[in-house]
């Protein structure tokens, strides 16, 4: 079985993101698509994971809570909080996803500081 998922989307609250890109259209675009299961990895922030996850809960497609942390030495990591109970189906997507996410991927180096 082939599950697609996109474990690294941004909000309108990140530097990168256009205003368009709210939780709402985040997760109907995806549903479009035709994704399992998302993550929203904002930078430096999860304000608008709990409102992207109750979009994802009416939509029926999983959805990972993260967080993309900059560091003072310009080190980013895309990080999902798997501690926290998911609202939402409990779908083989979701358990996909979960086992991917566990696999973590070491920071990558930027060349210029982060915006904040």
């Amino acid at each position: 079985m082939t599950l697609a998922c996109d474990l690294h989307l941004h909000s309108c609250l990140s530097p990168c993101g256009d205003d368009d890109m709210t939780p709402n259209n985040l997760v109907n675009m995806a549903v479009l698509k035709g994704l399992a299961c998302i993550a929203l990895t904002d930078h430096n922030t999860c304000g608008n994971c709990r409102a992207a996850s109750l979009v994802a809960r009416q939509a029926g497609i999983g959805f990972l809570p993260g967080m993309e942390l900059s560091t003072a030495a310009c080190l980013r990591k895309a990080s999902l909080s798997l501690e926290t109970p998911i609202p939402g189906p409990t779908t083989a997507a979701s358990a996909q996803a979960r086992h991917w996410a566990s696999w973590a991927t070491p920071p990558r180096t930027c060349s210029t500081p982060p915006r904040a």
